[in-house]
């Protein structure tokens, strides 16, 4: 199966540009949001190619799908609404979640709090 950058490019579009998805986040409409990006990965993995100068667009595309899913993958884990991430189904902060995500990966997709160093917990926070 052949899929062109632009027919990607579409997709990822049709999935992070709507604000009922991207600004006003909530569970239900970021898990078929999600699916739909790994759906599209699959098509790329399976079918982006392209030579000459359509190639940097194939890999521009190809990136446009990975941050989608990192980004919706990270919004799912954060369970709490917090400075410009707003969950309409969480609109709460949590304070066990005063940490950044780290996310990452290409075919499997993973989010995860990164580690606090201790000299930020012994300032309170502030870079020592």
């Amino acid at each position: 199966m052949n899929v062109g950058h632009r027919e990607v490019v579409t997709a990822v579009q049709r999935e992070v540009l709507p604000y009922d998805r991207n600004y006003l986040r909530h569970a239900d409409r970021l898990e078929p949001a999600l699916r739909s990006l790994h759906e599209t990965w699959s098509a790329v993995r399976e079918g982006l190619g392209a030579s000459g100068e359509a190639l940097f667009r194939a890999r521009e595309a190809a990136a446009m799908v990975a941050h989608g899913r990192w980004m919706y993958h990270a919004a799912l884990q954060r369970t709490e609404s917090r400075g410009m991430h707003k969950r309409a189904d969480r609109p709460a902060q949590d304070p066990a979640q005063h940490h950044r995500l780290l996310t990452g990966g290409l075919d499997e997709v993973w989010s995860r709090p990164e580690a606090v160093q201790r000299h930020m917990v012994a300032s309170g926070g502030r870079v020592a």
